[in-house]
């Protein structure tokens, strides 16, 4: 039940969003938390799911926990989902990183909802006008309030598989260098300490 609270918050941005049965998603920034929105929304019935990162591993975890395309936008062309005022109906912005904030309300289409997990600084430019010109609903989304019990369920009832997120365990006593691996994201997303 380790992964309990971070599936609650991933539940809580997916219910953030409204309706998903049908629905084309984007996600940008497929940590832990991201990989958790993935699975989630495609729980709750998208149609498509679409995650972006920089990182290739990132974008891995992404596809085990559910994702149909894996985009890293450093290197991948986002031009089509960006045309006609945007592809997706509902974006979720999960790194926090101004960059990413930018490109959800550039692939969300007219009138869709872009759901904020991601907490980062502040931003010195906001597209402003993309927001208004296109209508979008930006809700943000932070921790949980009554999605727990539900994430408690979906993982006893084997509705979501986290065991891809968790990279390591380490007996308690090797605390140290629980840490010193869980610094490194080229290998980690999770770890769990044994008591």
């Amino acid at each position: 039940m380790a992964f309990a609270e971070p599936l609650a918050v991933a539940i809580h941005a997916a219910h953030q969003a409204g309706e998903l049965q049908g629905k084309r998603v984007f996600v940008s920034g497929v940590g832990p938390i991201g990989c958790l929105i993935v699975s989630a929304v495609k729980t709750l019935g998208a149609a498509e799911i679409v995650c972006a990162d920089v990182s290739p591993r990132s974008l891995s975890l992404g596809k085990e926990m559910g994702a149909d395309v894996l985009v890293n936008p450093q290197n991948d062309d986002m031009d089509h989902w960006k045309a006609e005022k945007g592809y997706f109906d509902v974006s979720f912005e999960v790194s926090g990183h101004p960059s990413s904030v930018n490109t959800c309300l550039e692939v969300t289409r007219a009138r869709g909802v872009m759901v904020q997990v991601g907490m980062g600084g502040a931003m010195a430019e906001f597209p402003m006008m993309t927001l208004i010109g296109k209508e979008i609903s930006l809700k943000g989304s932070f921790r949980f309030t009554s999605e727990f019990n539900t994430a408690v369920s979906w993982l006893a009832n084997g509705v979501i598989n986290p065991l891809p997120l968790l990279s390591a365990e380490y007996p308690f006593t090797d605390l140290e260098e629980a840490l010193r691996f869980a610094g490194d994201k080229t290998q980690a997303a999770k770890v769990q300490l044994v008591f």
